[in-house]
């Protein structure tokens, strides 16, 4: 989004929560991507990637590899 839409990563994370906040639209699950949302914030990743580590964790997952050097930080997440 960042680069597709030329926006600020805070300019993002204002239109994620607020489509979060539609009560209309319906979500496998809010809560985690309410998590993810705050992984985004705190970090230099993509959402998709904070949503990804998310999963990985509450699927029981220790460690997710990746390449993406953005991921830093987080706590589920290895570089290779």
């Amino acid at each position: 989004l960042e680069t597709a839409y030329e926006l600020r990563r805070h300019e993002v994370a204002a239109a994620l929560q607020q489509i979060l906040a539609v009560r209309h639209l319906e979500f496998e699950d809010k809560d985690l991507l309410r998590l993810a949302l705050e992984d985004y914030r705190g970090s230099r990743a993509d959402f998709a990637d904070c949503v990804i580590g998310r999963l990985s964790s509450r699927a029981g997952c220790t460690t997710t590899w990746t390449l993406d050097r953005g991921t830093r930080g987080l706590p589920w997440f290895r570089l290779l």
